[in-house]
């Protein structure tokens, strides 16, 4: 139960681990189906609403083993967190915007949930 331990974990290794793969999955998606990278393209906001969709049900079932059924106004917030990481990086053509974009999700997260 240290506060720091908790943040690292929950704030930090958790949104790299998580946006990592959440991007690949989406870079594979858009190849698989010959989508280029871009805002421009629709298909694009499609395969990043997929993966939004995909993080509610990976939250769903994580926090459905841990803490029993999770908030719906919760996994709203997942699934606008991880379209737009997808958006993001497919603007920007990288990826560490969108790991910083969900660390400070997931810091602000923990700062109003514990104080």
């Amino acid at each position: 139960d240290n506060p720091i331990v908790t943040f690292l974990i929950f704030a930090v290794a958790f949104p790299i681990a998580e946006t990592t793969v959440a991007l690949q999955l989406y870079e594979l998606l858009l190849k698989s189906f010959n989508i280029p990278l871009g805002v421009r393209d629709y298909r694009n906001w499609v395969v990043a609403g997929f993966i939004g969709a995909g993080a509610i049900f990976y939250h769903i079932y994580a926090k459905s083993t841990v803490s029993g059924v999770p908030n719906v106004n919760v996994l709203l917030v997942m699934f606008v967190i991880f379209f737009t990481e997808c958006i993001l990086a497919s603007h920007t053509k990288e990826m560490e915007s969108s790991i910083w974009h969900h660390i400070l999700n997931n810091s602000l997260s923990i700062f109003f949930t514990v104080t």
